[in-house]
């Protein structure tokens, strides 16, 4: 199973920071110094036609996504020095021989948020999504105004996209830490980006992975804050 947890800033629907300002606390050196960050549309459904798409896809014919509606998610890659790395997809698990590949198919990508110390909570998934290695940018006219276009790394079809609620989000803390854990588990760190490898990590996954194939609670994918 591909499966990758991104840590972002815990918002309450990531449709765009206006009456939803990110937790600039625990959301990285960005939206730390900025008060907002790429991710603030992690979850704001788009539509595209295949023109609009990046040009690597999940129909290997055309090499274009099929037209639809799709989400395009960001994730932090920068270190501290503020150099902007890869996302390093050959050590997301089953993926260890796509070293050189710009992105890997079928994921799934567990979006985390630390609302405060000690309390990182799973606030959505998407699946079968694609990730890149290196960032992408699009423009598209449904794009609001005052965006230069969209910075991401992951893309889903927003049929494959949940945004939990955020008052159910406390009950879906797994035990994921931003150091690490009592159990012994390392966590995030000081990384956007958890893969997961530690076999120790073995239960948390199998926890997730029931979590995500039995939700059947509210998705606020298509609600916001105004």
């Amino acid at each position: 199973m591909k499966i990758l947890f991104c840590k972002i800033s815990h918002m309450n629907f990531y449709k765009g920071v206006t009456n939803d300002t990110p937790n600039q606390g625990y959301g990285g050196e960005f939206v730390k110094d900025h008060g907002y960050g790429g991710e603030e549309y992690n979850f704001k459904p788009v539509p595209f036609s295949e023109n609009d798409l990046p040009v690597v896809a999940s129909d290997k014919e055309t090499g274009f996504y099929p037209a639809g509606e799709y989400c395009l998610g960001f994730v932090e890659t920068k270190n501290r020095n503020g150099q902007e790395q890869q996302l390093r997809i050959e050590k997301i698990r089953g993926c260890e021989s796509f070293n050189k590949n710009p992105f890997v198919d079928d994921v799934l990508v567990v979006w985390c948020a630390t609302r405060q110390k000690n309390d990182t909570v799973v606030v959505g998934w998407y699946k079968n999504a694609t990730v890149y290695r290196n960032y992408e940018k699009r423009e598209s006219q449904y794009f609001e105004r005052n965006e230069q276009g969209r910075t991401f790394n992951v893309v889903a079809e927003s049929k494959n996209c949940v945004l939990l609620p955020a008052d159910n989000r406390s009950t879906q803390d797994l035990g994921i830490r931003s150091g690490r854990s009592t159990s012994g588990i390392s966590g995030f760190g000081q990384s956007m980006l958890w893969y997961a490898s530690d076999p120790k990590a073995a239960n948390i996954v199998s926890q997730l992975k029931d979590m995500v194939d039995n939700y059947s609670g509210e998705n606020h994918l298509y609600k916001s804050a105004n």
